[in-house]
């Protein structure tokens, strides 16, 4: 049978053995705290992101929009231009026939 002074060790021993344990879990008590605020942060930023990406993609969405625009009225002020040089031609070339002038 054992004596409470047996016990006594028994615990001091198992004591001093679960110690560094105690330790460690603590520590990792401490680290997971850590890992849940880093996450929570996470999270934010990323809803923050995901807002902002919306954002950038409708300002996209009306900037290629305007440049379509753009570009369609660039295409008619060239063709017109393009007329206008056609006709410019049509009406040099007829003024030089008219002169009697050599075409070029």
């Amino acid at each position: 049978m054992l004596t409470k002074n047996d016990i006594q060790q028994i615990g001091e021993l198992l004591d001093s053995r679960l110690e560094p344990i105690k330790q460690d879990v603590g520590t990792l008590k401490s680290d997971v705290g850590t890992l849940k605020s880093d996450v929570g942060t996470l999270k934010s930023d990323v809803g923050t992101l995901k807002s902002d990406v919306d954002v950038l993609k409708k300002q996209a969405k009306i900037t290629n929009k305007r440049l379509r625009k753009v570009e369609k009225d660039v295409s008619v002020a060239i063709n017109m231009f393009d007329q206008n040089i056609v006709r410019a031609h049509r009406r040099i070339d007829k003024i030089e026939d008219h002169l009697g002038t050599a075409h070029h």
